[in-house]
């Protein structure tokens, strides 16, 4: 993509860089301040390289599904059935 005609201007030339990454989960924002990108020489472009994107979205995946996991009781505990005061109904 170095090589590459910059897809904003079409102009310009693509550079890689480190290039800090920002991106709102929720209330959290994550930031990673040496993330692989292509920046145009002519207008400043900033497009993030794929495979990095790849990883970060598989990467989140995993730690939504890890999150979802830990939330829900296994059901063959029994824990669902239990109320606050810890009878069974």
């Amino acid at each position: 993509m170095s090589a590459l005609k910059c897809d904003e201007c079409g102009v310009g030339r693509y550079r890689l860089i480190n290039s800090p990454f920002l991106m709102k989960l929720g209330r959290q924002m994550l930031v990673m301040p040496d993330a692989p990108a292509y920046y145009c020489d002519v207008c400043g472009y900033r497009a993030f390289d794929e495979d990095f994107l790849a990883s970060m979205h598989y990467l989140i995946r995993q730690a939504v599904d890890d999150s979802q996991r830990r939330k829900r009781p296994p059901a063959s505990l029994g824990w669902a059935h239990i109320d606050l005061t810890g009878r069974r109904p």
